[in-house]
């Protein structure tokens, strides 16, 4: 059995791909279209915040979500604002 295991073939007789080694050129390719994706999101979608401390200019709501987010006790909550004030930012921001 160990030596089936060390060997580079599988169980159908195939011989074994090395993940071990990255070929760096694919490993271009998969930046290149990650940035090729990125660059056709919208500038809103782009430059969401990822993370609750990401979030600018609601001191008071991060403090309350991340206080919600330690305790796991999160209240009934009604956002309300203006269009683009980030309501729905904050909350996929918790969410991460």
């Amino acid at each position: 059995m160990d030596k089936f295991l060390k060997s580079n073939f599988n169980l159908n007789g195939d011989k074994k791909k090395d993940h071990s080694q990255i070929n760096n050129n694919n490993l271009n390719n998969l930046k290149t279209e990650k940035d090729e994706v990125k660059s056709l999101l919208p500038w809103v979608e782009k430059y969401r915040p990822n993370k609750l401390e990401d979030v600018v200019y609601q001191v008071n709501v991060v403090n309350a979500l991340k206080t919600s987010k330690i305790t796991g006790k999160l209240p009934h909550l009604l956002l309300y604002g203006p269009p683009g004030t980030g309501k729905t930012s904050t909350i996929l921001a918790v969410n991460i």
